[in-house]
Formats: structure tokens, sequence, C-alpha cells
């Protein structure tokens, strides 16, 4: 990861030959989001749930995994590293 992210991260696993690592953490946001204040519907804002990310160690890339429609709280990998 480049550097801190906004909201911060969690559970990060290694998948099992260690390439890449797993995490949840809020979507990244647009540059013009998070200017002047925010209408939260309900409890929470969704979009701020957490999401499923991969880390690629030897590139530095992050990707998203899910698309933000849903509250990821717990992820494993498969034995063979294949899926999560």
């Amino acid at each position: 990861m480049a550097g801190p992210r906004e909201g911060g991260v969690a559970a990060p696993a290694f998948s099992p030959d260690g390439g890449t690592l797993a995490f949840l953490a809020p979507p990244k946001r647009a540059e013009n989001q998070g200017k002047g204040p925010r209408v939260l519907e309900g409890i929470e804002d969704p979009a701020e749930w957490p999401q499923l990310w991969l880390l690629d160690r030897a590139s530095g890339k992050e990707r998203q995994l899910t698309d933000g429609k849903s509250y990821i709280f717990d992820f494993d990998w498969a034995p063979d590293g294949k899926r999560l």
C-alpha cells in the first residue's frame, strides 16, 4: 500500500503462497468527495462499509474485489490460494 488509508484496514491475511495480502478497508474516495458536510442515512454510511481488497506484494498494486453493495466483515483464503 502506498501510504495510510483513510478509514484504516482490518483483518489482513496473506495468501497461502505469501504473494498476496487480502484485507478489509472502505472504498477509496474520489478526490472531490469528502469536502463539505456529508449527509448519512441510517446508522452507518454504506459508502464507508468495509470491502475486500487484494494487495500484490511484488507490484504493490491494490485491487478492490467487492462492489460496495454489502458489508463485508470476514473472509478466508481457500487452501489452494485461488479463492477467498
